[in-house]
């Protein structure tokens, strides 16, 4: 599936598969991978991070999580074009 961004060594990415599932990202070391974190877009333009970062540290999630919600908008409307839908994390 599509890399959306690059930033200090990650990708951030969707997986192909993932319809149905309320928008959020993937973030890697240099490539996809199913360890991969996950970080939910939430409504009103903030992220949530599901676990624990697969090892990231704290320093590297502040800084993904502080780039994802500058680019929030652009997520969801990257997510209605591939998936067809827009639904939220609850």
């Amino acid at each position: 599936m599509p890399g959306l961004y690059r930033i200090h060594g990650f990708l951030i990415y969707f997986w192909a598969n993932e319809s149905d599932k309320p928008v959020h990202v993937h973030v890697a070391r240099g490539r996809q991978s199913p360890n991969a974190a996950t970080f939910w877009i939430l409504e009103n333009g903030d992220v949530l991070l599901d676990g624990a970062g697969n090892g990231m540290t704290a320093k590297e999630l502040r800084g993904i999580t502080d780039f994802l919600r500058s680019v929030s908008p652009d997520i969801v409307v990257s997510w209605q074009e591939i998936f067809g839908y827009v639904r939220f994390h609850a």
